[in-house]
């Protein structure tokens, strides 16, 4: 078998302040694969819960201390109807006959204490979106928030 793709990734200083970001990735594979229901049939198809078509693209702004920071980015997934063998007969982590596609609308704020210290909150997903990513056995939340502190020392 095979496992072949692409990503890309870019960001530009728009102004000194504000950054645009994204990135782009994209996976095709084949493998000899036998059915989970009857293992002497096998043929080439994708591998198991191979990574659908996804993105982001974002835009984040930088007050001019350098301290405090927001940002904004939307990651969008592709659905995937290209599942193995196993995948098609794994209702658990695949409930449909397809893994369909989804978009998460994400808003960043942060604020750099000191150099060692750094503190964050999030609210993702708050398009309050059903989705599952692919292979992933559970839903992922609606509307979230975290609020995170990064210490070094």
């Amino acid at each position: 078998g095979y496992n072949q793709g692409i990503e890309l990734s870019t960001s530009w200083a728009i102004l000194d302040e504000l950054t645009g970001f994204g990135y782009f990735n994209w996976q095709d594979s084949q493998s000899l694969g036998y059915q989970l229901n009857n293992p002497a049939i096998s043929g080439m198809g994708p591998m198991s819960r191979m990574t659908p078509l996804n993105g982001m693209i974002g835009l984040r702004y930088t007050d001019f201390t350098n301290k405090w920071w927001v940002q904004t980015d939307v990651q969008m997934v592709a659905a995937q109807n290209r599942l193995s063998a196993d995948n098609k007969w794994d209702r658990t982590r695949i409930p449909t006959p397809y893994s369909p596609g989804y978009v998460v609308p994400t808003l960043r704020l942060g604020y750099e204490y000191s150099k060692n210290v750094n503190i964050n909150a999030s609210v993702s997903n708050f398009s309050n979106d059903y989705y599952r990513p692919l292979g992933g056995g559970m839903n992922a939340a609606g509307v979230s928030g975290l609020i995170q502190a990064d210490v070094k020392f």
